[in-house]
């Protein structure tokens, strides 16, 4: 245990569970919302429009996972840590 790092108590682990689980919500909605736009308003074929949304959800997912789930663990690191 690095005596530097926080503290990571149930508390700050059952955050970080509901934080990933509120993203990967969000993701469905928003692929889904993404899939219904591409095949019923811009008539893309259903194949490609799931392969568009799959990706965009994707790269969505992980920016907001980056920004908002695993920003701390980032801020505590100290330069030699980093690698």
């Amino acid at each position: 245990m690095n005596p530097g790092a926080p503290q990571q108590g149930w508390r700050s682990l059952g955050l970080h569970y509901f934080k990933f689980n509120a993203v990967g919500a969000l993701g469905i909605g928003v692929q889904l919302l993404a899939l219904a736009l591409l095949v019923d308003v811009l008539r893309f074929h259903y194949l490609a429009a799931n392969l568009l949304s799959i990706g965009l959800i994707s790269i969505l997912n992980f920016l907001i996972s980056d920004l908002w789930i695993f920003r701390m663990r980032k801020i505590a690191r100290t330069p030699d840590e980093s690698t």
